[in-house]
């Protein structure tokens, strides 16, 4: 698991044109701490994966599962429709992905309003 979270991390690092002191700047760790996660010595805490996260502006929880801290997360474990939901959002461009989640979110306080004038 380690192993492809280094790869991951210096592959994100090289992506970026950064240096591991930048990395550690923007996440607001020690350069040493980056240092140790690539060179395999340390496993990276939450404190650093959030750091990460919020350096490489991506979801915290997207970091804690790489690094291997919680848990990977199966679409459509439970719901093929979800599974083939995700397919599809793939396929799409990122400003049509961003449509959809719009709509979805619009959906869901829909949903959530109707809930609570259920129970009201």
């Amino acid at each position: 698991m380690m192993t492809n979270f280094i790869s991951w991390l210096t592959s994100e690092i090289n992506s970026r044109g950064w240096t591991n002191s930048e990395l550690a700047r923007r996440a607001g760790v020690r350069h040493s701490t980056i240092s140790m996660l690539l060179s395999g010595h340390n496993k990276p805490g939450l404190d650093v994966c959030v750091g990460i996260a919020k350096a490489f502006k991506v979801s915290p929880e997207d970091v804690l599962r790489r690094a291997g801290l919680i848990p990977k997360f199966v679409a459509g474990e439970d719901d093929p429709a979800i599974t083939r939901t995700i397919e599809y959002l793939r396929r799409l461009s990122a400003n049509d992905r961003a449509e959809v989640l719009a709509y979805t979110m619009f959906r869901y306080a829909q949903a959530m309003t109707a809930l609570e004038q259920k129970k009201s």
